[in-house]
């Protein structure tokens, strides 16, 4: 049995290493083809904007929400593993199922930019226009909402195995960092030389291409950490156990 964990743990690590080299690739990709477009005057066209990580019609985008639909199924598997036996925890890892589910969609059509009303509302309660340092408002509810999952998450996250908890935490960081962290930071980048209208060219190509491109990289290599996490939970606590359904017969 040993043996069988530690075959399959190789096998994950080597299909991190695998996910991780397609993130890069698809992100190195979309910043050339960014590059070229920009200072040579190529024209995009719909095969072209394929590789454009941050669109949400572009593979790029299709292999983001497949990262994050990949660890909605391992957190479903680990959620029914811990309903059948019982667990205390079992509801949690429910819950992250469903979260990582929603996740996967949002990467996939940007329900997030919904929000922006929301946020636009919340940031002129406190006195913050459209012209102040945040201008993708959806990031003020989408704090709110972490913040609240953090605290009713808080006590599963302090009953997890203690590598499965700086697993957790390093890829929490990493995701949500560029995730929202990332968009912040090019908000208040382009806030404190003026605003967008008035940067120079190598000021808009920085927030216009670099941004963009650390940001979806660190979602994706957050998404693969959490992947890697949730896999090296099951087998270290879960095994690799044969599921049996019982179809019953009339």
């Amino acid at each position: 049995m040993k043996n069988d964990r530690r075959l399959i743990a190789v096998s994950v690590r080597k299909l991190v290493l695998l996910l991780g080299s397609g993130a890069v690739l698809l992100t190195v990709l979309s910043l050339l083809t960014e590059t070229v477009i920009q200072n040579s005057g190529l024209r995009r066209n719909r095969v072209i904007a394929l590789v454009f990580v941050y669109r949400d019609d572009s593979v790029p985008s299709w292999y983001a929400s497949l990262l994050l639909l990949a660890c909605c199924v391992t957190l479903a598997v680990i959620a029914y593993d811990r309903w059948i036996s019982g667990s205390d925890h079992r509801l949690g890892w429910a819950g992250l199922a469903a979260i990582f589910a929603y996740l996967s969609m949002d990467e996939a059509v940007s329900v997030h930019e919904s929000f922006m009303l929301v946020g636009r509302i919340m940031l002129g309660a406190i006195g913050v226009g459209q012209d102040g340092p945040i201008s993708r408002a959806w990031v003020v509810p989408a704090i709110l909402v972490l913040l609240v999952v953090c605290a009713v998450y808080a006590r599963f996250f302090l009953a997890l195995p203690g590598g499965t908890k700086l697993l957790f935490a390093l890829a929490f960081g990493v995701f949500f960092g560029g995730a929202v962290g990332m968009e912040i930071a090019s908000d208040f980048f382009a806030y404190s030389l003026g605003g967008a209208d008035n940067l120079t060219g190598a000021q808009s190509q920085i927030r216009t291409i670099a941004f963009p491109h650390v940001e979806e990289l660190m979602e994706m290599t957050g998404s693969i950490i959490f992947l890697y996490t949730f896999l090296d939970y099951f087998i270290k606590n879960l095994g690799a156990p044969v599921y049996s359904f019982k179809i019953n017969r009339r």
